[in-house]
């Protein structure tokens, strides 16, 4: 039952990031912050759109899991506020990731600091077994996230035969309190959505010639 929830909740998902990509000036607006943090402003001269519409193009983006905006004071100006693409973690997080779970995860689909209004890792293992068989180091794992300012981790991997479900999802919340999500349903739903989408894009964007 919790793997047909969770498979549920992401194509549900997917669908939502795929909505969210549906507009060309988003798409656009994803090919352009693959390149670097703009502003809004900035966004918008490079898209030609003006500033209202491109906001409102970023709105939807973020929903979907796919920017993220931390506001703050950049350039001495407090009103400016950059968007940036979610990229995957740098070689030591990677390391340490893979350390408190205690397994290798996947190298095609680079973990992820996915921003859905709370934060998640979200890393790709090589199969759903291998997610199933998962004994993390909860101290570890609650070091990283609280460093990461994340929630916790969420894992995934895929079924071989996914006549009952696509994928296996576990997710691990230790610096709040919580080891292991008992229900991982529409709550990892959307970060592990949108890692893959992020991942496809991110890995698009480095492929793509200057």
């Amino acid at each position: 039952m919790a793997s047909a929830t969770a498979k549920a909740a992401l194509f549900d998902a997917l669908a939502s990031v795929a909505q969210a990509l549906g507009s060309g000036r988003r798409a656009e607006i994803v090919d352009v912050l693959a390149q670097g943090e703009r502003s809004v402003d900035e966004l918008a001269s490079e898209i030609s759109q003006s500033v209202a519409n491109t906001s409102q193009h970023l709105q939807v983006l973020a929903r979907a899991g796919l920017v993220r905006s931390p506001a703050s004071i950049v350039d001495g100006n407090p009103g400016r506020i950059e968007f940036e693409l979610l990229a995957p973690l740098d070689a030591a997080e990677f390391d340490e990731l893979e350390a408190a779970l205690g397994r290798p995860v996947s190298r095609d689909a680079a973990p992820m600091l996915v921003d859905v209004g709370p934060r998640w890792v979200v890393a790709q293992l090589p199969d759903a077994a291998a997610v199933l068989a998962l004994k993390p180091d909860f101290a570890a794992t609650a070091r990283q996230s609280a460093r990461l300012g994340a929630t916790g981790v969420t894992v995934y991997g895929r079924h071989a035969d996914a006549m009952q479900a696509a994928i296996e999802v576990r997710a691990f919340a230790p610096a709040h309190g919580i080891d292991e999500d008992p229900v991982c349903g529409s709550g990892t739903g959307w970060p592990v959505s949108s890692a893959i989408m992020a991942v496809t894009m991110w890995a698009r964007s480095r492929s793509s010639p200057s």
